[in-house]
């Protein structure tokens, strides 16, 4: 299982055993790696390299052999972070030049209040077409907009219906004492029908988004205006979601 996880997180087979077989080790010869991950020195040997290449492996010596050990797993997150941070950089281009087969059958825009109930009025729909899917949600700030009186209150009709129809919301937030204190004040009484996970090291941007079925809101907070992009496709509602599952498997609670 932990192979198969780490292959997703992007090592490859190989690199995935060798990097197991360090942190069973503590430190070892290349023989004893080799034998541990149950590969070819030579091929061990290779894995090595590109893991110390990645970050996620070291060695030093003894006299004249190479010792080699595992680094911290914690070096898989922020390898993971610094992509979705990269990612975060280059979305509004690849939005604008995202083509596919499938055609965008609608892309609708709104503003401020209305902005507001046309989001949430279109998760709880798509959410009642798709009964089995949960609502994912990309937030990384702090949810001062959120807590806002009327804003609190609109959110929190939506956790309501959520948990009257036993459905789920996830959401990806940075992780500070500001964000925490915010989502525990929007999720009382909802705890078990809104699901959190925290990033330490994710960077805080004013750009997020919500996805539910094949319903993609992109939201921008700038200064005290709040910008909304429904995108109705399924093709880039799936790539989102994935990528959310992606980070959610390696995110903090």
């Amino acid at each position: 299982m932990e192979n198969e996880l780490l292959q997703e997180l992007g090592l490859t087979q190989n690199e995935s055993k060798v990097y197991l077989a360090l942190l069973a080790l503590k430190g070892a010869k290349i023989t004893a790696i080799a034998n541990k991950a149950d590969l070819h020195p030579k091929n061990a040997y290779n894995a090595l390299e590109t893991l110390i290449k990645k970050g996620l492996a070291s060695y030093s010596f003894d006299g004249k052999a190479r010792i080699f050990k595992a680094e911290t797993p914690m070096k898989l997150r922020e390898i993971l972070v610094e992509r979705a941070n990269k990612f975060d950089k280059i979305l509004p281009d690849l939005l604008t030049s995202f083509k596919t087969e499938e055609p965008i059958r609608e892309i609708s825009i709104m503003k401020g209040t209305a902005g507001i109930n046309f989001m949430i009025n279109g998760l709880v729909e798509e959410s009642t077409r798709n009964p089995k899917q949960d609502i994912t949600v990309y937030a990384p700030h702090e949810l001062e907009f959120h807590v806002r009186n009327d804003a609190r209150i609109k959110f929190r009709k939506l956790y309501a219906n959520l948990k009257r129809k036993n459905q789920h919301m996830r959401l990806i937030h940075i992780d500070t004492k500001r964000a925490r204190r915010n989502a525990k004040l929007l999720d009382k009484g909802f705890e078990k029908t809104v699901m959190r996970k925290y990033f330490p090291t994710l960077t805080k941007t004013s750009v997020a988004w919500s996805c539910a079925g094949d319903i993609l809101f992109l939201n921008f907070f700038v200064e005290n205006d709040q910008l909304y992009i429904r995108i109705k496709s399924q093709d880039v509602a799936t790539a989102f979601r994935e990528s959310f599952e992606l980070l959610w498997k390696i995110a903090g609670k």
